[in-house]
């Protein structure tokens, strides 16, 4: 209670007239201003001095109350804290380009822009993707950190700037300048999480000549084209069977592209070192959900039947019992395979799943693509085909050959609600846990998408 009462005292001192509160006298014979201080000698009054005597600044002592002192510490703190904050809204786009160059991966031979000559060829080089609009960022090779740093800055400073002038209501345009920045982040996240789950490097040690066969390889422009089924994978077929066909001679019909599985392994090694790599990827859950709807739920039933051949009598076996699959094979009716059987299935699989046909499907794309072996030049989404395909056109070169169709609006997020919200939390976790390494290497987030589809659900009710 004297701590208390002294603290009321304190700020009481503040707002109180400087009238004695007692008509007794100081150890000095003077009047008492108040009980607690003598208004002449300075020396206490009644009370205690070793207890209740009060620091103040000497700079305040003229004043008759003793409640300036709090009243000065808290301007001081004030101005302290003002300074701080200034400080860090000046220096936040300084600090956030120094974390993202210090993430960017460390590659023996440097960084080579589009639209500049490549140096020598050699082991590990990348492909910066950078604006082909802007000369700004035109630079040959950048190997030094330093350097890197200053891109990475360079080009945060400009996006930021354009972001400034772009009213709050309104979406920034996804330009070329957004997607250099992004490729500067995607290769930073997968090279992360390559060392995360320690996976290898080296291509020719893990080589498989079946999936080498999803590599396209033009020879005249230098290209490797990695195409991952339910990403776009038809219509990056047909550009590049365009391709092909613009500088062959002889009948179209018998002119495609070669894969990388038609070359012998010094061969491949020499294109993976000299040529332009790309691959695009997809949000593993809808990747999923395309190749599900697509062969077990599509409206085509010579691929609905041929998919249940191979898979759809396993899973009837394992999840429903012989009876269903022996009714099945005498009627030849559709077994309709429900989303949760399928998940069942592909995540109990295992290793086998690798030894399957058409399972290139629903593996992941870390797996069949080769993400951390073939040191990719440009990750492309297909979230952002409308954008990103043209650009990866231009920087290739071949955009004066062929073009990318127009991409229209997808109604995939309402499907992908439809069709999940019936499965179990029990299975959603499976198969995220499937794609964990899918969501940590490529950029996307399982706690968004299941985020999404929750709030989705529970808006409809």
């Amino acid at each position: 209670m004297a701590g208390r009462s002294n603290t009321m005292m304190t700020w009481r001192g503040m707002f109180t007239s400087s009238k004695p509160e007692s008509s007794q006298n100081c150890e000095c014979g003077q009047a008492a201003i108040n009980k607690n201080h003598c208004g002449t000698c300075g020396k206490d009054g009644n009370r205690d001095k070793k207890k209740e005597r009060i620091y103040t600044p000497s700079v305040l002592k003229h004043f008759h109350f003793n409640g300036w002192h709090t009243l000065f510490r808290a301007l001081l703190m004030t101005s302290f804290f003002s300074v701080l904050m200034t400080f860090w809204v000046v220096s936040f786009p300084v600090v956030e380009a120094a974390i993202y160059a210090r993430n960017l991966p460390m590659i023996d031979e440097g960084y080579v822009l589009p639209g500049s000559a490549r140096p020598n060829p050699g082991p590990n080089k990348r492909l910066l993707m950078t604006s082909i609009k802007n000369p700004e960022y035109d630079i040959e090779v950048l190997g030094e950190p330093t350097q890197r740093h200053n891109v990475s800055k360079s080009i945060m400073s400009h996006i930021r700037t354009k972001e400034e002038k772009t009213s709050s209501k309104t979406k920034p345009k996804f330009d070329d300048d957004n997607i250099v920045f992004e490729q500067l982040k995607r290769h930073a996240t997968l090279d992360r999480a390559c060392q995360k789950y320690k996976l290898n490097r080296n291509f020719s040690s893990s080589i498989n000549l079946y999936r080498t066969r999803h590599v396209i390889v033009d020879d005249k422009y230098k290209i490797l084209f990695h195409y991952v089924p339910k990403v776009a994978c038809m219509t990056w077929k047909t550009i590049f069977t365009k391709l092909a066909r613009s500088y062959h001679t002889g009948s179209d019909d018998d002119v495609t592209f070669r894969t990388l599985s038609d070359y012998t392994e010094a061969e491949m090694d020499e294109k993976l070192r000299d040529y332009k790599k790309v691959l695009f990827v997809r949000e593993p859950l809808e990747r999923f959900l395309s190749g599900y709807i697509r062969k077990l739920k599509g409206d085509d039933p010579a691929t609905k039947q041929l998919w249940e051949s191979m898979y759809g009598v396993d899973i009837a076996k394992q999840y429903r019992g012989v009876s269903s699959v022996d009714s099945y094979l005498k009627s030849k009716q559709s077994l309709n395979i429900t989303l949760s059987e399928f998940i069942l299935y592909v995540t109990n699989l295992h290793s086998k799943a690798y030894t399957l046909t058409h399972s290139n499907h629903w593996l992941p794309v870390h797996d069949i693509g080769y993400a951390c072996e073939m040191d990719y030049d440009f990750i492309g989404h297909y979230e952002n085909l409308a954008t990103e395909a043209p650009f990866v056109l231009k920087w290739l070169g071949i955009d004066n050959v062929v073009s990318f169709p127009t991409v229209h609006e997808s109604k995939s997020q309402q499907k992908f609600v439809d069709e999940f919200k019936s499965v179990s939390l029990e299975h959603l976790r499976q198969i995220v846990s499937f794609y964990r390494i899918d969501y940590d290497m490529f950029g996307y987030s399982a706690n968004k998408t299941i985020g999404h589809l929750v709030r989705s659900i529970f808006s409809t009710i």
